[in-house]
């Protein structure tokens, strides 16, 4: 089976991390990624859910996809999933708009990430939808409920250093994501 659940995140102007849901034969994932329209594509062998790819350029349109590579006598790899594509800003520092993302109904992505001071939550599709910040512990730190806006700035800026879950829930779907605080 292919990854589903794909999700680009922590988006730099030189740098993303690609996650994915786990597939249970998968020993290793093949991830390749691309400015979209080359023909040549950078590879990644990785062993977990999420890698990272790095040197990437400010202010293009990138597209990865993802195949999985399973332990059965023989090994046996998936086919590639469709592509998703992203965007590096311009600058570092630059905030992601709704509009300068290629947003499917699946995306869920948070910008920036890791960051020092606001955090800015970007949700694709239609219809309402329940945010949630726990600590790693789950301890409730933060509910909004019945958004449907795409972009939302999240209130971080007096949480301390250390790793957050954001979870979204729509209808059925529930997606969670890390956010990463460095002060």
């Amino acid at each position: 089976d292919k990854p589903v659940s794909m999700v680009t995140n922590d988006i730099t102007k030189s740098s993303a991390t690609f996650s994915w849901r786990a597939i249970v034969c998968g020993i290793r994932y093949d991830v390749q990624y691309r400015v979209k329209g080359a023909t040549s594509f950078s590879t990644i062998a990785a062993t977990d859910t999420f890698t990272n790819a790095s040197g990437l350029n400010p202010s293009t349109l990138y597209e990865w996809r993802i195949r999985t590579v399973c332990l059965l006598n023989p090994f046996t790899e998936s086919s590639y999933s469709t592509f998703t594509e992203f965007t590096t800003p311009a600058s570092r520092m630059a905030r992601l708009t709704f509009s300068e993302q290629k947003v499917s109904s699946e995306t869920v992505l948070i910008y920036p990430n890791p960051t020092k001071k606001t955090a800015t939550l970007i949700v694709g599709g239609l219809g309402e939808y329940n945010i949630t910040i726990t600590n790693v512990e789950g301890k409730l730190l933060w509910r909004s409920q019945r958004l449907n806006r795409n972009v939302i700035d999240l209130p971080v800026e007096n949480f301390t250093s250390g790793i957050y879950l954001v979870t979204i829930k729509r209808m059925n779907e529930t997606k969670t994501l890390r956010l990463v605080i460095n002060r």
